[in-house]
């Protein structure tokens, strides 16, 4: 893959307001319930894509992102408590009954997952699973069917001789090429990618990501990318919106969030991707990730940001936006410029100083009437 600073982005002129939105997504939260305790997996997230649009959702490994997905899937478990609305073309999903759900999902909305393995049934030749899916969410008979299945494999990449093997006679890039086939076989509305390359070697991971794209262009569908290789999101995506401990910190397009990030966070993220340029240091975010249990009202990212201020522990940082299609959920959205010069600085990452604060950044002045009230 290449590095986030020399990236060939998609489609970069696409304006994401091409028609009404496809998904809209109103202040979704999950919230996990155990003994005595609770955990929020997800905070208040709020986006909307039109027909088309690609979203790549990036951020560390358990930041939440996998369970954003699973929401809009309606495949969380038991004890999780989801609130908020997704809508997809209108319908409000979250209050579907299980069976009218049941219509929806593969035929409006599929998954490509990351472990193929455990995705697929294991007793069940490839070509059962396939009609399977077609035959269920679709509206073709048998011999129909037989033969979409034949298209699906052809057009991922494999040979038909595939359709008569079990799963475990396939290499984990075949097995991975069927679930993208089993996605994408009834032609849904949207389609989410949750790691779909992860334990690939990179040759194949190549090789599925253009495959999945191909489709997504032939079918101009709307696909959800989530990953934690920002380098890989900025290949495949419109837009990218990052997340941090359950909380979507900052959206914008792709020459927005690369060159322009607005969030600490995006800005250390950038920071911990190798890059072309010589000059580039490769340098990490101090600290472990927030717990999702410790956070309450202050910002998410307040214990390694080394721009942090009393304000940012006093409230937690509502989205506002920075220009047009670009917002982010910072009090110092203001000197933005100045951060992203500091945060090229690899002294500034360090330890010593994440809990050092500055005098240069001046809150906004919603977060100074909320610091007064």
């Amino acid at each position: 893959m290449n590095s986030p600073g020399s990236m060939h982005t998609r489609d970069a002129a696409k304006e994401s307001a091409n028609g009404s939105d496809l998904l809209d997504i109103d202040s979704l939260s999950v919230r996990f319930q155990r003994e005595g305790s609770s955990l929020q997996a997800v905070s208040e997230v709020s986006l909307s894509l039109s027909s088309g649009d690609v979203l790549g959702i990036v951020g560390e490994s358990g930041s939440g992102k996998s369970t954003l997905a699973r929401a809009i899937l309606r495949l969380l478990p038991r004890n999780a408590h989801v609130s908020g609305e997704i809508r997809l073309e209108g319908r409000e999903l979250l209050s579907c009954s299980d069976r009218e759900f049941r219509r929806l999902r593969w035929a409006q909305i599929s998954m490509v997952v990351q472990d193929a393995m455990n995705a697929l049934d294991p007793v069940w030749r490839v070509r059962d699973q396939l009609l399977e899916a077609i035959r269920v969410h679709g509206t073709v008979g048998r011999r129909d069917g037989k033969d979409r299945a034949a298209s699906l494999i052809e057009m991922v990449g494999l040979d038909e001789h595939v359709l008569s093997r079990y799963p475990h006679e396939l290499s984990g890039g075949m097995r991975q090429r069927v679930c993208i086939a089993m996605a994408f076989a009834c032609n849904p509305r949207l389609v989410l990618a949750d790691e779909p390359t992860t334990a690939l070697d990179v040759i194949t991971q190549d090789r599925i990501v253009a495959e999945i794209l191909e489709l997504q262009v032939k079918r101009d569908q709307t696909m959800i990318f989530i990953s934690h290789d920002i380098a890989l999101i900025s290949e495949v995506s419109h837009k990218i919106g990052v997340m941090y401990a359950g909380h979507l910190v900052e959206m914008g397009t792709v020459g927005q969030i690369l060159y322009e990030p607005s969030h600490p966070y995006t800005m250390g993220l950038l920071n911990a991707f190798p890059r072309a340029d010589i000059d580039h240091e490769v340098v990490s975010i101090p600290g472990d990730p927030a717990r999702f249990e410790a956070i309450t009202e202050s910002c998410p990212f307040i214990e390694r940001c080394p721009f942090s201020q009393p304000v940012c522990r006093e409230h937690k940082p509502r989205p506002q936006e920075v220009t047009p299609g670009h917002w982010a959920a910072c009090h110092f959205l203001d000197v933005a410029p100045t951060l992203r010069e500091r945060a090229k600085d690899p002294l500034t990452w360090r330890p010593a100083n994440v809990k050092a604060t500055i005098r240069e950044p001046q809150p906004s002045s919603s977060a100074k009437e909320r610091s007064a009230a």
